[in-house]
């Protein structure tokens, strides 16, 4: 269920801010309640490749998956 919040998350915001060069995180925490925040690049679970790979990326649970739009 989490995958699916994450990747709902994240085509939502490619769909925003398509063409903009900016860092966006989203967090795979289940006390996450929306708000965003910078945080430290070693607390960030980078992700790195074609956005369609992203089903099958498993996160720890409490950190952070940080996204960068080129």
């Amino acid at each position: 269920m989490q995958i699916v919040k994450v990747l709902s998350a994240i085509l939502a915001m490619l769909t925003l801010s398509a063409a903009a060069d900016h860092e966006v995180t989203l967090y795979n925490d289940p006390d996450y309640k929306g708000h965003s925040k910078k945080i430290s690049p070693d607390k960030c679970t980078e992700i790195k490749g074609d956005l369609k790979q992203l089903g099958s990326i498993k996160i720890p649970r409490g950190r952070v998956m940080c996204v960068l739009f080129k």
